[in-house]
């Protein structure tokens, strides 16, 4: 299957899937405007994108986005008080939405999407991520607390719902060069060249 990562953008707001596209938790407090949950969407992310540059990732798989993410300063998100285990660190970027549609779980799009995001957040000079895991609330944020535990995340705060979780970036590094270790062990044998037949 053909995948391709993409920052979003006015361009492609639209392509975020549903039920993230529709919905306006985190940005609903960013507004004294009373407008649709897409326009404020619109607004957080014109407004996030002009103050500090790329702040969401989409995954396209065949040309379908499957995979959406949302992340900033904390000081976007005044709702982040709300949670128990609140506060954040002080040197730390919030995850606000990690979400990969029900069909395209287990296939690791999830953790390609983190990935996306901590090479963007390095080039900045950030060293980590952190984020309230999900422990089965049907309310936000979206991604799971054991999805987050097997992608290096761990519990700063713990919490009965929702534990503030971190990523700090040099752990993923260790992915990358385990990746490159992996590459550098496979040997693709090449076929010989024959000797030209003379004529």
């Amino acid at each position: 299957m053909a995948r391709r990562i993409m920052t979003v953008s006015n361009a492609n707001l639209k392509d975020i899937p549903e039920p993230c596209r529709s919905c306006s938790y985190w940005e609903s407090s960013f507004s004294d405007k009373k407008t649709s949950s897409g326009s404020l969407k619109k607004e957080w992310f014109a407004a996030v994108s002009r103050n500090f540059g790329d702040c969401g990732k989409l995954i396209y798989v065949n040309g379908r986005p499957v995979a959406y993410s949302q992340y900033a300063p904390p000081f976007y998100f005044s709702k982040i008080k709300n949670y128990t285990a609140a506060p954040l660190s002080g040197d730390a970027i919030f995850l606000s939405c990690l979400f990969v549609a029900p069909a395209y779980r287990g296939k690791g799009y999830g953790k390609d999407i983190l990935i996306e995001i901590v090479k963007s957040l390095s080039k900045k000079g950030f060293k980590a991520l952190e984020t309230f895991g999900n422990k089965g609330s049907k309310g936000k944020p979206s991604a799971s607390y054991e999805f987050y535990l097997k992608n290096g995340f761990y519990v700063i705060r713990d919490n009965e719902k929702f534990p503030l979780m971190r990523l700090d970036f040099k752990s993923v590094v260790s992915w990358q060069e385990g990746f490159e270790v992996l590459l550098e062990g496979i040997k693709i044998p090449f076929p010989k060249k024959e000797a030209p037949v003379p004529y």
